[in-house]
């Protein structure tokens, strides 16, 4: 434990004493100074101060962690006993799409939808069946997604073809599924068709 103390003492000083070699190196052979002790001095002692500040924060925060864990109380009061855990990384879902081409050539693209696949299911299942793809009918309360998934979502499908302005002149008149859309919305439905001429 006492080792464990002295660590951030140790650490801090072997980065300020580099600094400060460092630090006296350029000002005498770079800027040619007559006394480059000085600057040294003071970028070693301002480097010591940051890092043992850094340092000894993150050693009381571990060190708190593992208190937690053996006395089993919340000592920081972070709503966590022990070490926090690792926040979940987003879920993604692959989907290889198969197309034709009105030339007849075979296209082969690679779709990664935010999203579980229990969520892009549920929302192929709706848009096959007629639901119309906005924010207010997928996010929210309740609702399959929050805000900032169905914007990302949409940001794919867009960026991919998926989905469409029924109206470019009046965006207001909603979004459609194009073709190779609704050929990506089968897929996730699990209901497979053939590939699709797609424009």
């Amino acid at each position: 434990m006492i080792a464990g103390a002295l660590l951030p003492f140790t650490q801090a000083s072997i980065i300020a004493g580099v600094i400060g070699v460092g630090t006296w190196s350029i000002a005498w052979l770079v800027f040619d100074m007559l006394d480059p002790h000085k600057p040294a001095i003071f970028a070693a002692v301002v480097t010591w101060v940051v890092m043992l500040v850094k340092l000894q924060k993150h050693w009381l925060a571990r060190t708190t962690q593992k208190a937690e864990t053996i006395i089993q109380r919340d000592i920081d009061h972070d709503g966590v006993i022990g070490p926090k855990p690792e926040e979940p990384k987003p879920l993604r879902v692959m989907v290889d799409l198969s197309t034709v081409s009105k030339d007849k050539s075979y296209q082969q693209s690679r779709i990664n939808f935010p999203g579980t696949q229990s969520q892009l299911e549920t929302l192929a299942a709706g848009l096959l069946n007629g639901m119309a793809f906005t924010e207010r009918t997928w996010s929210g309360n309740g609702r399959l997604y929050t805000s900032p998934e169905f914007r990302e979502l949409k940001t794919v499908m867009f960026a991919h073809g998926l989905i469409e302005y029924i109206s470019e002149a009046d965006k207001r008149q909603g979004i459609r599924l194009t073709d190779k859309g609704t050929l990506a919305m089968r897929e996730l439905s699990n209901s497979p068709t053939p590939p699709q001429e797609t424009p």
